[in-house]
């Protein structure tokens, strides 16, 4: 379902990922964010070996054929460009994907540093590949919180139940959505990514040594930002003066008044409440996620719409996934050991 979103958004095509999980793109994506995570963790640059290093973990093979189709649709624009330009018609605005945008970036005359072709295909990649794997752990791990807290999913469905999508702005959007935000940046925090992978791009001082510049540095994230004896300073204990060593979907709301009127709640940013260690999901520096933004808009959407949709949103009776799950290290994030199953009650009008 992710996998469709982004390329719905950065190709504009359809791929149907839902109903053909395995086709050849859906393989290649899925090979790709694999192989990335191994090279990320290995300390040999195998694949910097000539001519077969890029073959050894099928990165190579995978990364080509979705290249061919990035590129295949650049001159699919390309050409419609050229065709609009002939007859003297002008774009159209409401047909924008994001390939679109930075064609259009790369091939503007104010543009002091042009894109090469290179670029272009290498930013499309980027969202093509990174937004569905995090994208889709972060779904299917706060389904699983929702299924697991009845309670909770009553308390998020009651707030977004009213809200009317073809009346409202995107800041109306965000302005009325504040304990789902909330709830999503604590998935993010609590359970999503273990470690992150930085470089220094200065010296650091560090204890009694100093951090050359360019060093690769692996940071246990979730130890500091869910660690019991000294709790960083950057996540808030929120209105529930949770420790943040728990789970707290209500962690980042901030009440504008002492009476906790639910019309002036407000959803707190963790950029902004947060060390450079306690929120870093998202990476830091020159090494942040680009594709942070639709990232957290594709997941707020989504499970707003999924509120709104299903009245109860359970795990199968009498399967396993009613066993506590453990959680392992799959791709970049954290994920459930197994499959799991659920059960969607749709709402009735």
């Amino acid at each position: 379902m992710t996998a469709d979103g982004v390329c719905n958004t950065v190709l504009g095509q359809d791929f149907d990922f839902l109903h053909h999980p395995n086709s050849t793109v859906a393989k290649d994506v899925r090979a790709v964010v694999k192989a990335a995570t191994l090279r990320a963790l290995m300390p040999i640059w195998y694949w910097r070996i000539p001519v077969v290093g890029q073959y050894l973990d099928g990165y190579g093979w995978s990364v080509e054929r979705l290249r061919r189709i990035i590129q295949d649709t650049i001159q699919s624009f390309q050409s419609e460009k050229r065709q609009d330009d002939d007859q003297g018609d002008d774009p159209d605005d409401n047909d924008n994907t994001y390939l679109k945008k930075i064609m259009s970036l790369a091939q503007s005359e104010s543009n002091k540093k042009p894109l090469t072709m290179d670029r272009v295909v290498g930013n499309a990649a980027t969202v093509f590949i990174a937004g569905t794997d995090t994208t889709e752990k972060t779904l299917v791990q706060a389904l699983y919180q929702l299924a697991l807290r009845p309670e909770l999913q009553t308390t998020l469905r009651k707030s977004v139940q009213d809200f009317d999508w073809d009346a409202a702005s995107m800041d109306d959007f965000y302005a009325k959505i504040p304990r789902v935000k909330s709830f999503l940046q604590e998935v993010h925090r609590y359970f999503l990514f273990p470690l992150m992978f930085l470089e220094t791009n200065e010296e650091i001082p560090f204890r009694s040594a100093t951090l050359p510049a360019g060093l690769q540095i692996f940071v246990h994230i979730r130890h500091c930002a869910t660690q019991r004896d000294r709790p960083s300073k950057g996540v808030p204990f929120g209105p529930n003066q949770s420790h943040p060593q728990v789970f707290d979907p209500e962690r980042y709301l901030v009440y504008k008044d002492y009476k906790h009127d639910e019309s002036t709640l407000t959803c707190a940013d963790p950029v902004t409440t947060s060390d450079s260690a306690a929120f870093m999901m998202f990476g830091s520096g020159v090494k942040s996620c680009p594709g942070r933004k639709y990232s957290e808009l594709l997941s707020y959407c989504t499970l707003v719409a999924m509120l709104q949709t299903f009245e109860d949103i359970a795990l199968v009776p009498n399967s396993r996934d009613q066993e506590q799950v453990k959680l392992i290290w799959d791709t970049v994030c954290l994920s459930p050991d197994r499959p799991l199953h659920f059960k969607f009650t749709k709402a009735r009008k």
